[in-house]
């Protein structure tokens, strides 16, 4: 909105009017362009971060290298504060961080590392199993139905948010990936 202030009464005619409006639609197309530009620089960011995700993939036979390198674009691209991917082992009804990333925005307690650790259903550790038919789970430390040992791992690392995605191979479940956010209670779509 453009606004003109005068000092008089009946001080602004129609001719001004017509200018406002000729530099209101000057200023549209500007600030349009400028939500366009950050957009397109927002999706360039991700076209860069998945080649090289991509690039590491096909350059490296070191799979903790390859994982290390998709959970750092992860964490880039998504804009989260620490990224994690773990391996699910159906046998003892667990899963081991295999991978992680923290940026460096991430807190001081979520700079702690979780890399090797496996964390199991009997010690009250929530993950997903093949009964869980979901394309991804969102956790706000604020949530009232928390799983309680979501809210443990959300406490004891001062997260806001989580979010969860499932690694399926053929029907099969190998893991799962985690973005963290500490920031602020965040959607995630």
């Amino acid at each position: 909105m453009i606004a003109l202030d005068g000092a008089s009464k009946s001080q602004f005619n129609e001719h001004h009017a017509g200018l406002a409006v000729t530099f209101a639609d000057q200023v549209a197309i500007a600030l349009e362009n400028a939500r366009l530009f950050a957009e397109l620089q927002d999706e360039l960011k991700k076209q860069i971060a998945l080649r090289s995700a991509s690039a590491a993939i096909s350059s490296s036979l070191h799979l903790e290298q390859v994982l290390s390198e998709i959970c750092r674009q992860m964490g880039v691209i998504l804009d989260g504060t620490s990224a994690y991917i773990a391996e699910y082992d159906k046998t003892y009804s667990a899963y081991t961080v295999v991978a992680e990333y923290m940026s460096s925005i991430a807190n001081s307690n979520e700079m702690v590392s979780d890399l090797g650790l496996t964390y199991y259903v009997k010690d009250g550790a929530w993950l997903f199993d093949e009964s869980i038919a979901m394309d991804y789970v969102v956790r706000h430390a604020d949530d009232n139905d928390l799983h309680s040992w979501t809210g443990e791992m959300i406490s004891q690392y001062s997260g806001k948010t989580i979010l969860y995605i499932p690694l399926y191979v053929q029907g099969r479940l190998l893991g799962h990936a985690e973005l963290w956010d500490s920031r602020s209670h965040r959607e995630f779509t």
